[in-house]
């Protein structure tokens, strides 16, 4: 399997998961993704601020990060998750 390596998935919400046909593109791949392999991290990345925060995906991803986000808080999430993954 092409994803044993990959711990965690950032997402952007607009724009991917569209030749998937997959339902509200990025959060319906971080969806899938998260169904696909529980143990995996996923984080969504986006400059979207007007999300729908009622949607399943906000129950089941990982974190968000704005695109805007400092490198720290790049560097703070990956580090938090390759505690909890033991990498």
């Amino acid at each position: 399997d092409k994803f044993n390596d990959v711990h965690v998935f950032f997402v952007d919400i607009n724009g991917v998961g569209k030749k998937m046909h997959l339902k509200d593109e990025g959060m319906g791949l971080a969806l899938l993704l998260k169904d696909k392999f529980v143990d995996k991290k996923v984080i969504l990345y986006s400059s979207d601020t007007n999300r729908d925060m009622a949607h399943p995906v906000f129950k089941k991803i990982d974190g968000i990060l704005p695109a805007d986000a400092q490198i720290y808080q790049f560097t703070n999430i990956l580090e938090q998750f390759a505690k909890e993954i033991k990498i």
